[in-house]
């Protein structure tokens, strides 16, 4: 059996594992709880997410709120949590089990998570997922550091537009999940880590780079799973890679010393150097005009 046929029917079985049904639960109550705040020149904020199950989508506002969100949650399970504490600028949003609930079980429909953000605020955003369905669209917004740590669920963070300011570090950590983080050069990050345990994986490296002239970082570790790197023609790019029984495709690198580069390395005004290691799966890179 190949390395690529391994990896898919070992997802496969981790799929049925998941997808069991836990023992049934008692009815549910669910409620809906929003909360907003009117921009008034806040120079700074502080966000942290925290979503145990469902569907969530954070996306960048209208410009005349902070911030304004709707949760609907099981309310036998869970409790809302909308602080925003004006004196250091942060806000707590989500939901969090209620005291003396162990295991949440079985949730019959969907709970459910909005979140808008105002664009022209410096933000330090951070989220803890757990089997949710996440719909993270962060063009736009201003970002000077992103920390996503998703579960058992599938993700999608998309930089559709160029963030408004320079980003420190972008932080990706997934579990046994589909993920995919779409235009990365949109986001403007020094540095970007991913840490992967098992699942299908896309980080696609595309977006607006030309008025990049620096050296962007990007950390990549993938336990199980198919990884896809999609990268710019456009930005050199130098590829260092540890991996254990994992397939690489290497088209359009070329080795030199311990890295492989694309062609043209030595004179694009902007690099991409990526750190990989991979233990089991398949590693493929796609070639994209910008």
């Amino acid at each position: 059996m190949t390395n690529r046929a391994t990896t898919r029917w070992l997802l496969c079985v981790l799929s049925v594992a998941v997808a069991v049904p836990p023992a049934p639960t008692l009815a549910q109550s669910y409620r809906t709880v929003s909360a907003t705040r009117v921009a008034m020149g806040e120079e700074y904020l502080r966000v942290g997410v925290t979503f145990a199950a469902g569907v969530l989508r954070v996306m960048p506002g209208d410009g005349r709120t902070l911030y304004q969100g709707e949760i609907v949650f099981d309310d036998q399970k869970f409790r809302p949590v909308t602080d925003y504490d004006a004196r250091t600028q942060s806000l707590r949003f989500g939901i969090e089990r209620r005291d003396g609930v162990t295991k949440v079980g079985k949730i019959e429909r969907p709970q459910r998570l909005d979140l808008s953000l105002a664009p022209n605020v410096p933000t330090d955003l951070t989220t803890s997922l757990g089997a949710a369905e996440a719909e993270l669209e962060l063009g736009g917004l201003s970002l000077k550091s992103l920390d996503i740590n998703s579960g058992a669920a599938a993700a999608h963070v998309h930089f559709s537009s160029p963030n408004r300011i320079a980003c420190s570090t972008l932080h990706l950590k997934t579990g046994a999940a589909e993920f995919r983080a779409e235009r990365l050069g949109n986001a403007r990050c020094e540095r970007v880590v991913f840490v992967g345990g098992v699942g299908d994986v896309t980080l696609d490296f595309t977006g607006q780079w030309a008025d990049r002239r620096a050296i962007c970082e990007a950390d990549i570790k993938l336990g199980l799973g198919q990884l896809t790197l999609r990268l710019p023609k456009t930005v050199g790019v130098a590829i260092e890679i540890d991996r254990f029984l994992a397939t690489f495709e290497r088209a359009g690198l070329t080795k030199v010393g311990s890295s492989y580069v694309s062609y043209g390395y030595d004179l694009a005004s902007t690099k991409l150097h990526i750190t990989l290691k991979a233990v089991l799966g398949d590693i493929d890179i796609e070639w994209v005009e910008r």
